[in-house]
């Protein structure tokens, strides 16, 4: 494991100085991955896309802000070698935001692809309990619930997209549509993740909607 070069940049509302934390190469030895897609990494964290000001509370995309300082400049920093100047003395982590911050987020958002990966974080953080506490109650609130629904159109649409296909049958189990999430599973041939595919199956018969744990292999790894 190999975090990115320190790198802050500022809070586009309150010009807040917060750390901009990466990855410059990692790997998924000892990870733990999970029916809902989830991958519990420990060489290879995971940092979301959109966070919180800890200051003033705005929501932000991190990734895309300026740099501000950078521990070793690239030549590919667009904004030149601003590393000449001292780090700042004063600097916090941002905030993750909540379940209810990130389905918020998703009703403002116009990019298909950001809005499935802020849903896809909601879901993940619902499912953390049951994660850490395997006999934790599982439901999904109402408003989680309902993204997700609007959500699997566009997971099913793709016969060739098996992760996607996947995710959406892990959708229906979870939701309680056990039916709907067998059908899916029987249409599709889910080549690269069979092992998935076998475990979200046996728990659909069983009417099991809870989160579960997957022994992980090269051919089951899914995409963050």
């Amino acid at each position: 494991m190999k975090p990115a070069p320190l790198t802050i940049v500022k809070c586009p509302s309150c010009r807040e100085n917060l750390y901009r934390h990466g990855m410059a190469s990692g790997n998924t030895f000892g990870a733990v991955f999970w029916t809902d897609g989830y991958i519990d990494a420990p060489m290879l964290p995971h940092y979301p896309g959109f966070v919180k000001c800890p200051v003033c509370g705005k929501i932000m995309e991190i990734n895309n802000l300026p740099k501000f300082w950078r521990e070793k400049p690239s030549i590919f920093d667009e904004e030149g070698l601003l590393q000449k100047q001292p780090a700042p003395s004063k600097v916090q982590d941002p905030l993750r935001l909540s379940i209810e911050e990130y389905l918020s987020l998703a009703k403002r958002l116009r990019d298909f692809g950001k809005i499935k990966n802020t849903i896809i974080n909601a879901w993940w953080l619902a499912n953390h309990p049951a994660r850490e506490n395997p006999q934790a109650p599982h439901q999904l609130s109402g408003p989680l619930y309902a993204a997700l629904e609007r959500l699997l159109p566009a997971l099913l649409k793709d016969p060739c997209d098996e992760q996607s296909r996947l995710m959406g049958a892990e959708i229906l189990r979870e939701t309680g549509a056990f039916k709907a999430c067998l059908t899916e599973l029987k249409q599709t041939r889910f080549s690269r993740v069979r092992k998935s595919k076998i475990l979200i199956r046996r728990l659909a018969l069983k009417k099991d909607s809870r989160v579960q744990a997957i022994n992980p292999r090269p051919s089951d790894y899914w995409l963050r």
